[in-house]
């Protein structure tokens, strides 16, 4: 990315159709709002009532992934979503 504001990857896109490989070369593994607000207990998943024993029963299968992917040389990344106090309530669009 360029920056905050330009939010624009340069890439090329492979050629159609794709020869379907995948490896380290052309794959990564994203994880995407993995929050302890989501799945810790005394997060706020948990505090506003809701059960988080089902996001919580993720976390071994996603740790041996990431591992597992990690010995491959596979690329991993993490991206969470973020809101400021003063625009929680708004859509994402208008953020």
């Amino acid at each position: 990315m360029h920056s905050r504001l330009d939010r624009s990857v340069i890439a090329e896109p492979y050629h159609y159709p794709h020869d379907a490989s995948f490896g380290p070369a052309t794959s990564a593994i994203v994880v995407i709002d993995m929050q302890r607000d989501f799945c810790e207990v005394g997060g706020y998943f948990d505090c506003q009532g809701y059960d988080v024993e089902d996001a919580r029963s993720l976390i071994p299968t996603i740790q041996a992934l990431l591992s597992a992917a990690r010995r491959a040389g596979f690329p991993v990344f993490f991206t969470r979503e973020g809101m400021e106090q003063h625009t929680k309530h708004q859509s994402l669009a208008r953020k």
